[in-house]
Order: structure tokens, then C-alpha cells, then sequence
């Protein structure tokens, strides 16, 4: 009642409330609704505090904005799902006009928060709205498929898969794939699970020409190497941009176990020429390696 007849300690609020409506009516509805909201109580403390009440009285206000983002990009879905508040995310799903795919000032969207925060409830909410973008990157290119790949998380990588239109071969900013960067980590679960995806490239090489296997054969992760080697159609004898293998590599760096893994890839090319026209055999250091190898070759 006080707004329509105020008192004279609460004059100055009722006119400045009645001249946003008066703005509202005739100029702009949407922001109006968002600043008297703000004068309050905001959507996104909401959220941080998971009140469900006032979340749902957000709602009713007409033309409020529900993708209102803070200071640092965040809209209120984006905490949530981050934070993993799963009843917010429910009720922020009612919004008609809310986005999924809005990314704060580090391109980080709620699918990349709820992923790189481990909350996989989250990600099975976020998979019910529309036209959700599972493919989005942020600043540094990292995917939300990528950062499960990073973290080693296996069950998020099922999740996600399930997504529609998901790019399993996308490169972050240097060129850098899923797969890649589970390898590089020997995240082994991870390596798995991208492995069973029917569209993963086990091939893509990065701005060197550098592949997953031979990352793997430098690090001498035989472990990686067996599960690369279940990835169908995987090319052991691609060269990079020295036109180095990965049989070259494992030679390099004299790892005996490394070359009996590569030595069951089939069609596997021990006399491939490098840049410099050397062949595995010659990029040999020590004994051990040079009789591994010709053993397991026939050289």
C-alpha cells in the first residue's frame, strides 16, 4: 500500500518507483523490471544462496531478463551450474527466454563450469535445453569435452557424448584435441572412453605435424599406446613436420617397450625416410634399442 499512498519517509522510493513503471509503460518494459529487481535482490544471489523462492518470483516479473550477466560475464545459470545447484538450474530452465550457451568474460559456458567443476548432475540438466552448444570454446579453445579430458573424467565424457551435433576432433588454440590433451596427461580412463566415440580422429596432428601416438611413443606411455592402438583406421606411420614417426621417436629416446608396443600396429613402416633421410634404425642411441629393433623388424 505504502506505493501507492507513501508516507513522507518513503516519498522518495515511491516516486522513484512509480516513474519506472511510467518509463516501462512507454519506453522500455525489459529494463525496468531488471532495475527494480536489482534494487533488491539479484537473480544471481539468488542462485549463490540456491533460493528457490526467490528464483521463482524472478520469474513473474514480465520482461525480466533472465540472462542478465555480472561484473565478470556470469549469467545466473552459469553459477549454477558451476556451483552445482541442480533444483536452480531446474527452475532457471522455466525462464522462456533463457540461453544455455552464454559465456562469461573467459568463454567459459555453464556446460565448460559444470564440467571443469566435476558436476555431472549439472550436465545431465543442461542437456535438456534447447539448442545447448556442446561445441563452445573459450578464450584459450578448450571445449567442455576437452576439459573432461583434462580432468580425466570418463562419466562426464559419457555424458557429453550423448550430446547432439558433438565435435570430438575439435582443437584448442594450439591445436590440441580431446584425445591429445588425455594423452598428453595419461588419463587413461579418458583415452578409453574418447577412444569408443565412432567419430574420434585418432590422426590430427597438430601446427607440427605432431600426432596422439607419437606424443605417446616420446613419453614411452605404453599403457596410452595400447589404447590408441583400438582407435580404428590410427595411422602409426604419419610423419611429422621433420618427417619423424613415432617408431623414430621411441627410438630416440631408447625406449624398448615403446617399439615392441608400436611393433604389433599392423602395417607399421620401419624404413620410412625423415626429413634429414634417416631411418628408426639410425636414430638409435644404444645397443639395446638397435637389437629391439632389429628383432622386431627384421632389419
Amino acid at each position: 500500500m505504502s506505493y501507492f499512498f507513501p508516507n513522507s519517509k518513503n516519498l522518495i522510493t515511491s516516486a522513484y518507483i512509480s516513474v519506472l513503471f511510467l518509463y516501462a509503460i512507454f519506453f522500455n518494459l525489459s529494463y525496468a523490471s531488471n532495475l527494480i529487481a536489482k534494487n533488491s535482490y539479484s537473480l544471481i544471489t539468488a542462485v549463490m544462496n540456491n533460493d528457490l523462492t526467490k528464483i521463482k518470483k524472478f520469474a513473474k516479473l514480465p520482461y525480466f531478463n533472465v540472462n542478465e550477466q555480472d561484473a565478470n560475464g556470469y549469467t545466473a545459470l552459469n553459477l549454477a551450474a558451476s556451483l552445482g545447484n541442480i533444483d536452480a538450474i531446474k527452475e532457471l530452465a522455466k525462464f522462456s527466454k533463457i540461453s544455455a550457451n552464454l559465456q562469461n568474460e573467459n568463454g567459459i559456458s555453464p556446460l565448460m563450469g559444470a564440467t571443469m567443476n566435476g558436476n555431472i548432475d549439472a550436465i545431465k540438466e543442461l542437456a535438456k535445453f534447447p539448442n545447448i552448444d556442446v561445441n563452445l570454446q573459450n578464450k584459450n579453445g578448450i571445449s567442455a569435452l576437452m576439459a573432461a579430458a583434462i580432468d580425466g573424467n570418463a562419466e562426464i565424457i559419457k555424458e557429453l557424448a550423448k550430446l547432439p551435433n558433438i565435435n570430438v576432433n575439435l582443437q584448442n588454440n594450439g591445436s590440441f584435441t580431446a584425445l591429445r590433451l588425455a594423452t598428453n596427461l595419461g588419463n587413461i580412463d579418458a583415452i578409453k572412453e574418447l577412444a569408443k566415440l565412432p567419430n574420434i580422429n585418432g590422426n590430427l596432428q597438430n601446427k607440427d605435424g605432431v600426432t596422439v601416438l607419437m606424443a605417446a611413443a616420446y613419453d614411452g606411455n605404453i599403457y596410452v599406446i595400447k589404447e590408441l592402438a583400438k582407435i580404428s583406421n590410427i595411422n602409426v606411420n604419419l610423419q611429422d613436420k621433420d618427417g619423424i614417426t613415432a617408431l623414430m621417436l621411441a627410438a630416440v629416446v631408447g625406449n624398448v617397450d615403446t617399439i615392441k608396443k608400436l611393433a604389433k600396429f599392423k602395417n607399421i613402416n620401419p624404413h620410412i625416410n625423415s626429413a634429414s633421410g634417416k631411418t628408426a634404425l639410425d636414430y638409435t642411441k644404444n645397443k639395446a634399442t638397435r637389437k629391439c629393433l632389429k628383432k622386431f623388424f627384421k632389419l
